[in-house]
């Protein structure tokens, strides 16, 4: 019995090891994260489709945009920029252009802008034909150099109405610069939808209101102007055939 020892500390039978001096605790090494590896599909598809857009962009930038921008301004009524004074659609340019050219006497300077044909009508000389662009200047360089600047290119509302409604008020509506001098000379330029003249108008003030000259009774006006003479009762004119017996 006496080989045998109780022991005083019930539940320590295990032996710790003791302690050595100087030594630090082992520290515990951190769990790595579990990281998942890119599809190298996805991200060839990633850049196909980078290259798609960016392809793209480039021919929207060169075609399409470049098209848009490459517009005439003038080409139509909806897109051409309306001149200050002027009546429907007529170019900013072309307004500008047309007004100093007449301002400074200068009527060569429109010939870039006429037609391959020009209706030119100058009322007080009787002169209404159609003409090619070169020889609208050699007809209305002498009324335009004549008369007397300035010009004024914003005609009063009231006084275009009235024109309108007068003999000659085909002459003042659509693409038009209408403008007066103040020795009372008007004139209208037309435009057609490709932005050139080709119409010429010129006109005293005065007629603009009054009803044209009616012929004179009796007879029929001819090309110089004359009329035929009256007939004597019981005559028969020399150009008609008397088929009587």
């Amino acid at each position: 019995m006496d080989q045998y020892k109780v022991s005083q500390t019930p539940g320590s039978g295990k032996k710790t090891a003791p302690k050595k001096r100087g030594s630090k605790p082992r520290s515990k090494t951190p769990k790595r994260k579990q990281t998942r590896s890119l599809n190298p599909q996805f991200v060839l598809g990633g850049i196909v489709a980078g290259l798609i857009l960016i392809f793209g962009g480039v021919v929207w930038a060169r075609y399409i945009g470049g098209a848009n921008k490459d517009k005439p301004a003038s080409s139509a009524a909806t897109s051409a920029k309306k001149g200050s004074g002027s009546q429907g659609a007529v170019p900013s340019t072309a307004f500008t252009d047309v007004t100093t050219a007449i301002a400074n006497k200068q009527p060569g300077a429109l010939n870039k802008y006429y037609a391959k044909s020009v209706h030119v009508v100058i009322v007080k000389k009787k002169i209404n034909t159609n003409v090619g662009g070169k020889s609208v200047e050699d007809l209305i360089k002498d009324f335009l150099n004549g008369a007397l600047n300035p010009w004024n290119w914003h005609v009063p509302p009231g006084d275009l109405a009235a024109w309108q409604q007068g003999p000659y008020g085909d002459h003042f509506t659509g693409d038009v610069i209408v403008g007066i001098s103040p020795d009372g000379t008007v004139i209208s330029i037309g435009f057609n939808d490709d932005g050139e003249i080709d119409e010429v108008f010129i006109a005293p003030v005065g007629d603009l209101s009054n009803p044209p000259a009616s012929p004179t009774p009796g007879g029929t006006t001819g090309g110089t102007g004359t009329t035929d003479p009256p007939q004597a009762p019981g005559t028969t004119p020399d150009n008609v055939l008397n088929t009587s017996d």
